[in-house]
């Protein structure tokens, strides 16, 4: 695990904040001000992966990333990415499956492309940043990753299918709406797609 300073922490934090199934402790900053200035370092570092999900102190974390992009004006898309059937695998293989499907999903989205950011909301959502994407050509892309996640979820484990669904909005120079309405926009999308595409669990034992 590695480490940086960020000024007003008071202590190191974890650069690389994935940590779900290693059990790291969860940092809780007093005010968005040192969240960002932890983002911003993590991001020059060459980092594109946040487990926000550990920022208890924080509500919306993701949004502050989101809220950040919008600022800057950038063009990009906003994908809301959910794993399918994780609390079939959670309640019927235990915790440890599930850890490790959700760090499968978590290093396949990394892939998306180099300059994605990938967020970890909690639970079994993810958000994920990529500038200079449409929103077909990001449909696409994960489209891809969710075949290759399909193939390796075969070789990691036959008791249980690996699958996500996503939503995918894109954000133009002249974007009006808020951090928090895109990612519920990107959420409704996500869930469109899943009513039409999620992969069952085996033995038709069905899950959210």
């Amino acid at each position: 695990m590695e480490y940086m300073d960020v000024k007003g922490a008071g202590r190191p934090v974890s650069k690389i904040v994935m940590g779900t199934a290693g059990g790291t402790p969860g940092f809780s900053p007093d005010d968005r001000d040192v969240f960002e200035a932890m983002a911003e370092r993590y991001v020059e570092a060459g980092g594109n992966l946040f487990d926000t999900a550990r920022f208890y102190g924080l509500r919306g974390a993701s949004e502050v990333l989101l809220a950040d992009w919008l600022k800057k004006s950038k063009i990009f898309v906003c994908c809301f990415v959910d794993i399918d059937n994780l609390k079939y695998v959670n309640d019927k293989f235990g915790h440890s499956a599930g850890d490790n499907y959700i760090l499968a999903v978590a290093d396949t989205l990394k892939r998306f492309s180099d300059e994605a950011l990938v967020c970890r909301q909690g639970g079994d959502e993810f958000m994920l940043l990529a500038s200079g994407w449409t929103e077909y050509l990001a449909c696409r892309r994960l489209e891809a990753l969710r075949d290759e996640l399909a193939t390796l979820g075969q070789v990691a484990d036959a008791t249980h299918r690996y699958s996500i669904s996503y939503g995918v909005v894109e954000v133009g120079t002249y974007n009006h709406l808020s951090a928090g309405e895109l990612l519920r926009m990107a959420d409704e999308k996500m869930y469109a797609y899943k009513r039409k595409h999620k992969m069952p669990p085996p033995f038709n034992q069905a899950s959210p």
